[in-house]
């Protein structure tokens, strides 16, 4: 790499990596200029879609690695190693990238095997699809600083709960565009 034969460069990428989980390297200070400079572009513009995604990213090849939460099962029903990836992502009304504001990363841990609550029961913010919600009230925060761009949330059908439409509804800022899962009649 980069750093090859400048030992000062290698040692500042080895105290990066292990800095401890306190340190002021997280993923929302890496993006921070990113996202200055994204808010940037979107100013210029009249309309600014936010286009909200998840992934998982499977590391069950990585057993000694830590910190990997379980992101689903294998065909033989082992759990599968790895992070859950939701991002946001700003273009233009024409489709052209201005950036990403926002990524969330975290390590899903299943519903422990004592917890006999029916999936109605759980507070959203326990579940995975609270980062739609987080998403959103993230373009909120984005549109105060952009007032004179109008925001447009824009989500596929795992975003369809109402616990986002009742957000939106509080936060009416921001306008939603979400893929029907669920028939609403």
């Amino acid at each position: 790499g980069v750093a090859e034969g400048d030992l000062p460069a290698v040692k500042g990428y080895y105290r990066m990596i292990d800095a401890p989980d306190d340190s002021a390297i997280t993923v929302e200070n890496i993006l921070l200029p990113h996202r200055e400079r994204t808010m940037r572009r979107m100013k210029a513009q009249a309309t600014a879609l936010c286009i909200q995604d998840g992934t998982d990213l499977n590391f069950s090849g990585l057993a000694q690695c830590e910190g990997l939460g379980t992101i689903g099962t294998n065909q033989t029903g082992a759990n599968s190693l790895g992070l859950h990836l939701h991002s946001t992502l700003a273009v233009t009304t024409a489709g052209i990238p201005l950036g990403v504001p926002l990524v969330q990363c975290f390590a899903p841990e299943p519903k422990s095997k004592e917890d006999d609550r029916p999936s109605s029961a759980i507070p959203i913010e326990e579940k995975k699809t609270f980062s739609w919600i987080v998403g959103f009230r993230d373009c909120v925060a984005l549109a105060e600083k952009v007032p004179d761009t109008q925001l447009v949330g824009v989500m596929d059908r795992e975003a369809d709960i109402f616990e986002l439409f009742d957000e939106q509804r509080r936060n009416s800022r921001v306008d939603l565009l979400v893929r029907a899962k669920h028939d609403r009649n």
